[in-house]
């Protein structure tokens, strides 16, 4: 006996009896695929864009972007940047496609915000699904690689249901490009030619970074996974013997800021020799170009600083949590093929894996399938709630990866996909909110946001 199915089937005809979301009427006439043209006098099948509350939001500076556990609604501004460095969103580019890729409509966001200011401020649209695409420039003006020329934009999906206006609140754009820095100590630069530089490659695009370059250079994606090369190229200055190193760096993607850093070790005769190395390397961590092994100096030394003798170990860096086909910072629209697959990378393995579902509709009715409203992935004990979360579908469950799965494992894909079909009968909003700790106890949260519409 299947239970996830039978009792899945129980809870979403639970949820339509609570919610009186029973349809009354072929799904023809729900999905606008049957629609009539007007003509019998019934209405055609249309739905509405609705522009007000929109917003943009952009999050220019990973490093600083912080979101407080307590809201979703508060950001704190990064104070790297003035305010006179701001993107600029008004002239963003939004765009409305339709299922087919055709365009129904390209204006700025300034000129949106206008058009659409007032009491008019919905678009009408035939029923289907709909992709609104925002991007700080056209891509046709995008350079493959540039110094401080970052893009950002995103993509929010956007269902049109019939006679039903459809809000997209707040967007938030993200880095688009790939973003390098390289970083060169000064007690390295002192002892290089002026001429020394580094070189770092993506494709026939590249950009070269001399000892003392501040800018950050930003190179268009060419593929999902991306490999940069990296070269350094000069002399010491003393013997001007050359110091001629390459790297390859690869797992490179779009919204990645890659900090290159360049540091001096010394070989036990006094004699300065290169290695380069790349350890766990992800998103907002640093690349570190470093010397030979058993050196007694520590990796980046900051000018006018004393160096540690004795380092303490580098704090983990915790993980990533990656939505694959949205943007997991923003609340989604629940539609009936809505896939939720998430991978979660935690370099240094995972101690806890704890999943939070918070929604005030669907919450109540995870009881009828015994299911708790928070559980830790690490730590399934009871046999029963192993068996609905472990199980695969087939067998009767949800096919969770639990225990020896999660518990110290560096990747992890974790897919909630099996609850849309459930989800698309409840209104209301439905947060999944995943805390991954990792074995160095540093704790990374996100949330998956999905909104129901009622019906």
């Amino acid at each position: 006996m299947k239970l996830f199915t039978k009792t899945l089937a129980a809870m979403t005809v639970a949820a339509m009896l609570a919610t009186g979301c029973i349809k009354e009427e072929p799904n023809y006439r729900q999905n606008g695929t049957g629609g009539t043209d007007g003509t019998d006098g019934t209405q055609s099948a249309v739905g509405y864009l609705s522009l007000e509350g929109l917003s943009m939001r952009v999050i220019y500076d990973a490093e600083t972007e912080t979101r407080p556990d307590d809201t979703a609604n508060e950001t704190q501004r990064p104070s790297t940047r003035a305010d006179e460095t701001q993107p600029a969103v008004d002239d963003f580019l939004v765009e409305i496609l339709d299922a087919e890729g055709k365009s129904v409509l390209k204006q700025t966001y300034g000129e949106l915000k206008t058009a659409f200011a007032g009491a008019d401020n919905r678009l009408e649209l035939p029923v289907g699904s709909y992709t609104m695409r925002v991007r700080s420039e056209e891509e046709t003006a995008t350079p493959a690689a540039a110094w401080e020329h970052p893009v950002y934009g995103t993509t929010v999906e956007v269902p049109i249901r019939k006679n039903e206006a459809t809000s997209v609140g707040e967007v938030v754009c993200k880095l688009q490009s790939i973003k390098v820095t390289v970083l060169c100590s000064a007690d390295l630069a002192a002892k290089l030619t002026d001429d020394t530089a580094s070189t770092v490659s993506l494709g026939d695009a590249s950009m070269t970074f001399a000892l003392d370059e501040t800018r950050a250079a930003y190179f268009l994606p060419q593929e999902e996974s991306n490999t940069l090369e990296f070269k350094l190229t000069g002399k010491f200055a003393d013997t001007q013997e050359p110091t001629d190193f390459s790297k390859t760096i690869t797992g490179v993607k779009a919204g990645q800021w890659r900090k290159i850093a360049l540091v001096i070790s010394h070989a036990d005769k006094g004699d300065i020799q290169f290695d380069i190395t790349v350890d766990n390397f992800v998103e907002d961590e640093e690349i570190v170009v470093d010397g030979t092994d058993g050196s007694e100096e520590p990796g980046i030394e900051e000018p006018g600083t004393d160096p540690d003798p004795e380092p303490d170990p580098e704090p983990g860096t915790g993980a990533t949590i990656v939505w694959k086909e949205y943007d997991i910072d923003s609340q989604q629209t629940v539609t009936a093929d809505m896939r939720i697959e998430i991978d979660v990378t935690a370099p240094k393995g995972i101690r806890s894996f704890v999943v939070s579902i918070e929604s005030a509709t669907l919450t109540p009715l995870l009881p009828t399938i015994g299911l708790p409203a928070q559980f830790d992935l690490c730590q399934i004990d009871d046999p029963q709630l192993q068996a609905l979360l472990g199980n695969s579908i087939e067998e009767g469950g949800l096919g969770f990866p639990i225990n020896d799965k999660v518990r110290d494992q560096t990747y992890v894909p974790f897919s909630i996909t099996y609850f849309v079909q459930m989800l698309v009968n409840i209104p209301g909003e439905h947060n999944f909110r995943l805390d991954v700790t990792d074995n160095e106890g540093v704790t990374v949260s996100k949330t998956v946001q999905l909104l129901t519409p009622t019906r």
